[in-house]
């Protein structure tokens, strides 16, 4: 178990409500990814560069989850992720 505290209201209702077991985190400048062990992905943070996903300069302060991922990564403007049975 880790304790951990991010100041940000999305992620705290999401592991402290949902009881979450976390696989992986990825932090970008300004983003950050969480994926879970039941493989869902949540991201939260700038989406300025597109990093969320959602388009690029698409302004949200919504939690954005992805099912069915396998593997994450981050850099400092920019984040993957492996979808199972995506090519």
């Amino acid at each position: 178990y880790i304790d951990i505290f991010i100041p940000y209201e999305p992620f705290n209702k999401l592991v402290i409500q949902q009881n979450l077991k976390i696989k992986k985190i990825c932090c970008g400048n300004d983003h950050v990814m969480i994926l879970t062990t039941n493989n869902i992905l949540y991201m939260f943070g700038s989406n300025k560069y597109g990093q969320l996903g959602i388009g690029k300069d698409i302004k949200t302060s919504d939690l954005i989850q992805i099912n069915n991922v396998s593997d994450i990564a981050c850099g400092s403007k920019h984040s993957g992720y492996i979808q199972k049975g995506i090519v």
